[in-house]
C-alpha cells in the first residue's frame, strides 16, 4: 500500500485489545495470541485511528504534532496500515468520496 485513499477509515478488529504502557500502546492479538508493543508515533496512529477511524483525520493531526514533510507522512502512515492489516489488527476501508478502486 503506496498510499491510502483520501476518505478511507479503519475498522479495528474488535477482538484486538489495547492497553497504554509507559506511553506506549501494547496490542493483544488474541487469534494469534500476539502481543505486540507500538513505538511512539505508532502509538499515536493507534490513538487517534481508536478515537476517529478517518485516517484523513489522523493524518491532519499528526501534521499538527510532528515537524515532518507530508509525503513522508502519509507513506509512513500507508505502511503501518498496510502492517497492522497483514497482522489482522485492523483493515483499511474506502469512505464516501472514494471509488471502490482505491481512487479519490
Amino acid at each position: 500500500m503506496s498510499s491510502v485513499p483520501r476518505h478511507a477509515v479503519v475498522e479495528i478488529e474488535p477482538e484486538v485489545d489495547h492497553a497504554v504502557v509507559e506511553g506506549q500502546v501494547v496490542l493483544l492479538e488474541p487469534r494469534e495470541g500476539r502481543y505486540l508493543s507500538l513505538d511512539d508515533v505508532g502509538s499515536r496512529v493507534w490513538e487517534l485511528l481508536k478515537r476517529e477511524p478517518r485516517v484523513e483525520a489522523a493524518i491532519q493531526a499528526l501534521l499538527g504534532e510532528y515537524d515532518v514533510d507530508e509525503t513522508r507522512l502519509r507513506s509512513d502512515v500507508a505502511t503501518f496500515l498496510e502492517r497492522c492489516e497483514e497482522l489482522k489488527l485492523l483493515r483499511v476501508r474506502p469512505g464516501p468520496g472514494d471509488r471502490a478502486d482505491g481512487g479519490g
